[in-house]
């Protein structure tokens, strides 16, 4: 390989090993598919390192492993299982990747930028993966974990063709994908800290007060007007009929605002 292929090889390497991070098998079922059907990456003869994927033992392996991978991670709670398997897979998968696409490069370099960069950025998008979906299982107790796997499913499928239709140009979908997970984990992140911001607020006020909560049988809604406003938070939040939210502005002044929610 000469110094342009190897170049080129490395921007492949880096969108299959990013595509490792979200889903250990897809992007080796994905590149046996592509290989057996006569793709190669643009700028690259072939990658051959990684024919072994296009033989039909192969094929049937990979299909029937990214099927069961695929399917565990919208199990409730065992998907966070899975993370713990999945991270040191990445890691070894993603070197794998790389080095395949390098195979032909002076081996300092198919080693080096193996494990450095296949390994490094496989680990990089699976550590993202595994704070986003434990982020995901604080903030809606599992609930919202389907959405964030059908986009990791989805990402790392997308990533692995478009390494292997369009080569180097997928490192900017490697980067815009980590972008959109840092931002919605900070989301996340942020909207636990709100809450539990406001609890404490809550807790101090009905400190402060020196009475006693309202009973968590009581029923309909309280008009807040006729009650104090710490029996009268405390109440609506035991219903479920306050939208507990910090303001914008107000967040740096460590001021609660809460809005009050219609029905109950």
């Amino acid at each position: 390989m000469n110094a342009f292929e190897i170049i080129l090889a490395i921007g492949v390497g880096v969108g299959l090993a990013a595509a490792c991070g979200f889903r250990v098998f897809v992007p080796f079922f994905v590149t046996g598919v592509a290989i057996r059907s006569g793709y190669t990456p643009t700028g690259l003869e072939s990658i051959a390192g990684l024919d072994w994927l296009s033989s039909d033992v192969a094929l049937i392996v990979l299909g029937v492993a990214t099927t069961a991978e695929v399917l565990a991670f919208y199990v409730p709670w065992f998907d966070n299982l899975m993370d713990s398997i999945a991270t040191p897979a990445a890691g070894v998968a993603g070197t794998v990747m790389m080095m395949g696409v390098l195979d032909g490069a002076p081996e300092p370099i198919q080693w080096g930028v193996g494990l450095l960069m296949g390994g490094g950025t496989s680990l990089g998008v699976q550590a993202t993966t595994v704070l986003t979906r434990g982020a995901s299982t604080v903030a809606t107790a599992g609930l919202g974990n389907p959405i964030v796997a059908t986009t990791e499913n989805v990402g790392s499928t997308v990533l692995a063709v478009l390494a292997v239709l369009i080569g180097p140009i997928v490192i900017v979908a490697v980067i815009a994908l980590l972008f959109w997970f840092v931002r919605k984990l900070a989301r996340w992140r942020r909207r636990g800290r709100d809450e539990a911001l406001v609890a404490a607020s809550v807790a101090e006020d009905l400190d402060a007060s020196g009475d006693d909560p309202l009973p968590a049988e009581t029923e309909g809604e309280l008009p807040l007007s006729e009650i104090t406003p710490p029996k009268a938070m405390e109440a609506t939040r035991r219903r479920g009929v306050i939208r507990r939210r910090m303001s914008r502005p107000l967040r740096n002044k460590g001021v609660v605002g809460l809005r009050a929610k219609p029905g109950g």
